[in-house]
Formats: structure tokens, sequence, C-alpha cells
């Protein structure tokens, strides 16, 4: 519904191009439509996940919003082209500050600090995890299955929501270095992660009872 929506603004926008052939107006509307779905796709990251990756992701979105900027510079200035363009920079704009400052605030969550130099046993971390690399990253890992074999029925529901955290950060952070990881690390991460993120979804559904 939301792809035909867009189909029919663009299509009513393309009303308005001088000269405009059959082959410019799918060629608007495909651009304008990988545009959208990127915006929409950026929005529905969690800030753990967003934020390490602020430089690239907003590179991607000027360059998509450029290309439907380039493709449609025939247009009328007032149109639905251009109200696209507005409304997508500005719900990417706008998340991209209610991200950082999220993220911000859960690197500065005391609780949260306690739990990674818990699991990590490292004397200073935050959620980007720039201490984890790939000679370590590993270590890291069986340190964190280590810590929910012993602690796991310890813990809290808002603790276990922490857990959850730590676990997204620490994969997005294996994510960035994976070109780095040996591959015998990652055979060993593989069968650890599983086990990890099982434990985190049963308590997740036990605790939301």
């Amino acid at each position: 519904m939301r792809s035909l929506g867009r189909f029919i603004k663009v299509c009513v926008a393309c009303c308005f191009i001088i000269a405009c052939d059959y082959g410019n107006v799918i060629e608007i509307q495909q651009k304008s439509e990988y545009y959208d779905a990127y915006v929409d796709s950026v929005t529905k990251l969690a800030p753990v996940k967003s934020f390490s990756n602020w430089k690239q992701m907003t590179k991607k979105h000027d360059s998509l919003k450029n290309e439907v900027v380039l493709v449609s510079k025939d247009l009328k200035k007032d149109n639905a082209i251009n109200e696209l363009i507005k409304n997508n920079s500005k719900t990417f704009d706008t998340f991209k500050i209610s991200s950082i400052n999220a993220f911000k605030q859960l690197n500065s969550n005391d609780s949260i600090q306690l739990l990674q130099k818990r699991i990590f046993n490292l004397p200073s971390v935050d959620l980007r995890y720039e201490k984890i690399t790939q000679s370590n990253i590993l270590q890291s890992f069986v340190n964190f299955e280590n810590f929910l074999d012993e602690y796991s029925k310890s813990l809290s529901k808002a603790d276990w929501r922490r857990v959850h955290i730590i676990y997204d950060a620490l994969d997005h952070r294996k994510k960035n270095i994976s070109a780095k990881i040996s591959d015998m690390d990652k055979v060993e991460i593989n069968k650890i992660q599983p086990k990890i993120f099982a434990l985190i979804k049963l308590n997740d559904f036990f605790k939301s009872q």
C-alpha cells in the first residue's frame, strides 16, 4: 500500500515535467522509491546499531537524495517529488539526532557500564566497543557466554534488557570488523552466538509474562 502511494505521488509529480519522456518517469519513480525505502529502513534501526555507522549512512542518504534531485531537476518547484525529498530529509535528520542522543544516554547509564565491565573484564568500555578488536573478539563472546552461564538465574528483568543491548552492540562490533577476524575465530563465534541469543530471547519471553 505504501509503495502504491509513493507510485501515485511520483506519477502526479511527473505530470509537471517539461519535455519528459516515459523513461524519465520510470527512472524518477525508481530512484524515489529507493530513497524512500532507505530512509524507512534506517529509521527502524536501534540506536546502538545505527550510531557507529552514521558517517556511512549519511553518505548513502545524501547520494540517494542527490540522485532523486538530479533526475527530477525538470520538475516544478512545488510538487510531490520535492515534498518527498523534504520529508525524507527531515525524517532522516530527526532520527539521526534522536539516535545519537539515545546512544549517549545508554552509554552514560551506570548500570550498563558496570554490567559491561563484569561481562568483558575490561577497565573501561562503551557501546562502540572500539577496544574489542579482531584479537579479542572471540574472548569477548566467550566471556559473555560464561557470564550468562554463571549469572543468568540472578539477573533482573532490567539487567536482561541491558544484556540484550550489550549483545546487540557486540554483534554490531563483530560485523564491523568481520573482514579482520580469522576464519577459525569466526567458526567459534558462530558456535557461541546462538547460545547467547537463545538465552536472551528465552528470558525476554519469560520476563514479559
